[in-house]
């Protein structure tokens, strides 16, 4: 994108565009960003139709309704696109706070995973393509990739910590191994799931099982029996 040429006026809130004379910088943003979001909407809609080996450029323009150039403006190359994407999945899970509730412990993992869940139902085609995509870039040692799954792992890794804060974890254990414990849970049956071998139900149970198995590890006692009873519960025959 061009530099922003502020005209001469009392009203620094506008700007002059080439062709279009005087535009108000909110508005120019604003439609800028509403392209982006269409860029990023209907990128996700080729790849849910055809994985990410089909998505290219030229059909993603024709799609979104803008050109190639705008893409680069906007975005950049496909490169930069398909991590825009892949931050946009992580990015909601990041900087909350999932330990709120000392009353009804250990309810954060089922928040979580249930957050999760929901995301994927949205468009499970494109978030299994994403997965194999992120999972090709990782085994070729994209340095991107490796950073989010290590973004990933301290998003349970900080909800230990929360615990162990609060006093349902004693606090023996690393957080940061018993957040990494959690993710490999999670990622064990997101693989699972995206090879079509489990439905999105088994997932969140075997994401559950797996979390409060970690968990139990390093719980205080006056918590053991709830945990317990949770796994109990996720039992298939229960």
């Amino acid at each position: 994108m061009g530099e922003i040429r502020i005209t001469e006026t009392a009203d620094p809130s506008v700007t002059a565009d080439d062709n279009l004379g005087v535009v108000p910088v909110g508005r120019r943003e604003d439609n800028m960003r509403r392209r982006r979001q269409r860029i990023l909407n209907s990128a996700r809609d080729l790849i849910a139709e055809g994985g990410f080996d089909a998505l290219n450029l030229r059909d993603l323009a024709r799609r979104a309704e803008v050109t190639v150039p705008t893409i680069y403006n906007l975005i950049g190359r496909k490169q930069e696109l398909l991590q825009v994407l892949f931050e946009g999945t992580l990015k909601p899970f990041e900087n909350i706070r999932l330990v709120t509730d000392v009353d009804a412990p250990f309810n954060w993992p089922e928040s979580l995973v249930d957050r999760i869940v929901a995301v994927i139902r949205e468009n499970e085609n494109y978030y299994r393509a994403e997965y194999i995509a992120r999972r090709r870039l990782e085994q070729e040692g994209d340095v991107f990739v490796t950073g989010l799954l290590d973004r990933a792992v301290q998003v349970a890794a900080d909800a230990c910590r929360e615990s162990i804060a609060v006093g349902l974890l004693r606090g023996d254990l690393d957080p940061e191994q018993l957040g990494g414990q959690i993710y490999s849970a999670l990622r064990f049956a997101y693989s699972r799931w995206a090879r079509a071998e489990i439905d999105l139900q088994t997932l969140r149970r075997e994401v559950l099982t797996g979390a409060y198995i970690c968990l139990a590890a390093d719980v205080r006692d006056a918590y053991r029996g709830q945990l317990i009873d949770r796994l109990a519960a996720l039992r298939p025959d229960a």
